[in-house]
């Protein structure tokens, strides 16, 4: 309505436009007029337009939110602690650490194609991902969509076109997962991340995002238990190969931390990001918003009668002044 009523106060002030045809000024009362006399054309549309929209919208599942809310395990920050020895460390030809931040680092990993393609082949769920059309509240199982995998031979049937393929690749996952599951958003000042999964099924939805937490602090410690591995093999080997005793020092030092940081590691569950709220299972749908379907389709449909009345009358005036 309002749409509508912006588009007619185009003509508020006597919108001027003579038509080549017959020459009469059309006025906003003319139009009033014109949409009155063919209110019965407006009315039709409008409830064809309803009686559609709301098939529509009964014919979309609902759709459920988990959401967590997560915090860097210490302050993400982690400095390099052998500024002193900065001289020695380029003779040495070490590059010693600055500042990284670290929650930065894991929040682009959380993000990453590389990532987000492993958890989906790892845990298994490329077909509640990809095949997923509805929720049975009364087993709380997924319900499969019958034209794109069949549960009986374990196979994907769905009729694609080249460049997809019968089975989903793992690239087009992604591209599913980012725009249709995961949002995650985090705050410049306090740091704090809110990551939310959204499925048609409440429980899977809550199931995806405690495994991708649980993934990605483990991603990521065995990720700095590698390097930090590597590191102490290769300072060992050259403690062996030097003769300077300050070099020596700097090495078994550095060993140190990194020994320090495989003990910190295997010690703390949530290497690198804390759950302050976990995910739950949400009761509440959070999509489709039926009501403001049905509105929007209503009004779209009072809009379509409109300017068919209007270019009926058009239409019929033109034929009439021939």
């Amino acid at each position: 309505s309002i749409f509508f009523l912006s588009t007619m106060e185009l003509y508020k002030d006597k919108v001027k436009k003579t038509d080549s045809d017959f020459g009469d000024e059309i006025s906003f009362s003319d139009i009033l007029k014109i949409l009155w006399t063919g209110k019965s054309w407006i009315i039709i549309f409008f409830l064809i337009a309803s009686v559609i929209i709301v098939f529509y919208a009964l014919s979309l599942p609902n759709k459920y939110q988990s959401n967590a809310l997560l915090v860097p395990s210490d302050e993400a920050f982690m400095e390099g602690s052998f500024s002193q020895y900065s001289s020695l460390t380029k003779l040495a030809g070490i590059s010693m650490p600055g500042k990284v931040d670290q929650a930065s680092t894991g929040l682009a990993v959380l993000k990453s194609r590389v990532f987000i393609e492993h958890f989906i082949e790892s845990r298994g769920i490329l077909v509640p991902l990809m095949a997923s059309e509805g929720w049975d509240n009364r087993s709380g199982n997924v319900i499969i969509d019958k034209d794109l995998y069949d549960e009986e031979s374990k196979k994907w049937i769905r009729n694609v076109s080249f460049p997809k393929t019968v089975t989903p690749s793992l690239k087009e996952a992604y591209i599913f997962w980012v725009k249709e599951i995961f949002t995650v958003t985090q705050e410049n000042k306090t740091k704090l991340i809110s990551m939310t999964i959204e499925h048609h099924s409440p429980i899977v939805a809550q199931e995806w995002a405690s495994m991708l937490i649980e993934d990605l602090n483990n991603y990521i410690r065995d990720r700095d238990v590698k390097e930090a591995q590597k590191s102490i093999e290769f300072l060992n080997a050259e403690v062996a190969k030097t003769n300077s005793e300050e070099l020596k020092r700097l090495y078994y030092n550095v060993i140190q931390s990194k020994t320090e940081k495989k003990m910190l590691a295997y010690s703390r569950p949530e290497y690198l990001f804390r759950v302050i709220d976990p995910p739950f299972i949400p009761e509440i749908k959070s999509s489709p918003r039926r009501s403001i379907i049905c509105i929007l389709g209503a009004i779209l449909g009072m809009i379509i009668g409109s300017f068919f009345v209007l270019i009926r009358h058009f239409i019929n005036t033109k034929h009439q002044h021939k």
